[in-house]
Parts: structure tokens; sequence; C-alpha cells
């Protein structure tokens, strides 16, 4: 999903159709992802409360690794 997107400065996720995400998803794509990608910004927007809270978790459990 997110093939190409270095070549971005920003890219923003639409989750507004998804109704929920797997955790191994949720890691590789919004803490993994952007950590081998320091240059690009990835926000989302159009989150339910549930795929918002995956996100918030994938995130939180990366604070601190390296």
């Amino acid at each position: 999903m997110l093939a190409r997107c270095e070549q971005f400065q920003e890219v923003t996720l639409d989750f507004s159709r998804v109704s929920g995400i797997a955790p191994a998803f949720a890691d590789e794509a919004l803490r993994v992802w952007p950590g081998q990608h320091p240059g690009v910004v990835l926000r989302h927007s159009g989150a339910s409360e549930s795929v918002s809270a995956r996100i918030e978790r994938a995130r939180r459990n990366g604070a601190g690794r390296s």
C-alpha cells in the first residue's frame, strides 16, 4: 500500500471507509514504515474511533524503539 510513497514529502492515508485494521498492518504502516522514511510526513484522516485507537496503539508501542 505504501509502495512509492517515499517519493512524496507528505502522505495522507484516508480511512473513512475502513471499519477496522489488523495490528500487523498498523504496526508496519504506521510505525515501521515511517521510521524507515523519516523525510516523509505520514498523516491519516477519516479514521473511526476503533481504527484511531489501533493507530495510536501502534505508534505508542513504537515510542522509544530504534
